[in-house]
């Protein structure tokens, strides 16, 4: 479906032309809130729905914080390179910096979005030395990108953007304080009959399976 296919189609099941119903532009803010919550329940289904990628940095002496591609979701595994053998460093939360004395061989890292900077990587304790070329490499999982306008497609399978439509109906209902109830039933039910698509096509010799929604 097309953006303009799923704002026609979730105005017309929530029946919503109170003064309060939201112009096309919150819909679309909407979609893009209920396809990022959908990609994590994604991935805890099929981990390698979006392959991961990788980036490298190098260390800088007293320098604590890098900067990381903006399309990040999640992290998987932050390796240092140039010490003779693979060190995984530990994941961390940045509020933690406090309590690593350095600089030193950092093992732990963290992972921050500032509103200004983006995506930023940082080492506990903060690196005492430069790295041998770009000696850190990121694997992660990148985030899935926002729809737009209304000849965009949003980019989860098409057999889940019925889901979408029911998802995009209960923030609607939200925001004008309406009860959400049989849209969060219509949307359980069809994760339900995703979940047994993906299950029947599992296995050595996957089946095809044809989607009914």
């Amino acid at each position: 479906m097309q953006v303009t296919d799923i704002i026609a189609r979730a105005r017309s099941l929530t029946y919503n032309q109170s003064s309060a119903n939201p112009q096309d532009s919150d819909i679309i803010n909407m979609i893009n809130q209920a396809q990022q919550a959908m990609v994590g329940w994604l991935l805890t289904l099929q981990p390698d729905y979006l392959p991961d990628v990788q980036a490298t940095v190098a260390y800088i002496s007293d320098q604590q914080e890098y900067q990381l591609p903006a399309g990040l979701s999640q992290i998987q595994l932050v390796e240092v390179t140039d010490l003779g053998y693979p060190l995984r460093l530990k994941a961390s939360h940045y509020t933690a910096r406090d309590y690593f004395l350095g600089p030193g061989e950092p093992d732990h890292y963290y992972w921050r979005n500032d509103s200004t900077l983006g995506n930023l990587i940082g080492f506990l304790p903060t690196p005492g030395r430069d790295g041998n070329g770009n000696n850190v490499t990121i694997t992660y999982t990148p985030a899935v990108a926002d729809v737009a306008q209304d000849t965009d497609v949003p980019t989860i399978p098409l057999e889940l953007h019925p889901a979408l439509v029911y998802a995009v109906c209960m923030l609607m209902r939200e925001r004008d304080q309406q009860p959400v109830q049989d849209f969060a039933a219509l949307y359980d039910d069809q994760l339900t009959k995703y979940t047994s698509f993906i299950l029947r096509g599992r296995g050595d010799e996957r089946r095809r399976v044809r989607w009914r929604p």
